[in-house]
């Protein structure tokens, strides 16, 4: 079983619905420089970040990077468009994938474990939200 308790996004999971989740994500890998999605493409799958570090980048500039616990296009399972960013493998990356078909799958087979992915989605996009407006606060 692939370690997902230290995601924030699953931090309410149990061990039987982390089990469930783990059972329905897909494993990739990625060469440093390598593409996991681009600005412009559909938006169709939760990416967490299980080793390595992955470059984000707007118009072609870094804007940030993210790193092995962290979570990539959580939204995108629940909310339908398009990535904003770019994100590349900074170095050899490893990932697990939810794409939105075994999202539905999950919540059609283990309701709960779905319902917690989901909150935990929400909390992670309200924190973000949080940071980001006390940070234009502080700025001024």
């Amino acid at each position: 079983m692939t370690d997902l308790s230290r995601f924030a996004a699953l931090a309410e999971f149990g061990e039987s619905a982390c089990k469930e989740l783990s059972e329905v994500l897909e494993a990739r890998e990625f060469a440093a420089g390598r593409t996991l999605f681009r600005a412009g493409e559909e938006a169709a799958e939760m990416i967490f970040l299980m080793q390595g570090e992955v470059t984000i980048k707007v118009g072609g500039r870094e804007r940030g990077r993210l790193s092995s616990g962290d979570v990539l296009a959580a939204g995108s399972l629940v909310l339908i468009g398009k990535h904003e960013c770019t994100a590349e493998a900074h170095g050899p990356v490893s990932v697990r994938v939810l794409s939105r078909e075994s999202y539905l799958r999950l919540r059609a087979d283990h309701p709960q474990a779905a319902l917690d992915l989901q909150e935990g989605i929400l909390r992670g996009l309200s924190g973000a939200l949080r940071s980001y407006l006390e940070e234009s606060d502080s700025q001024g």
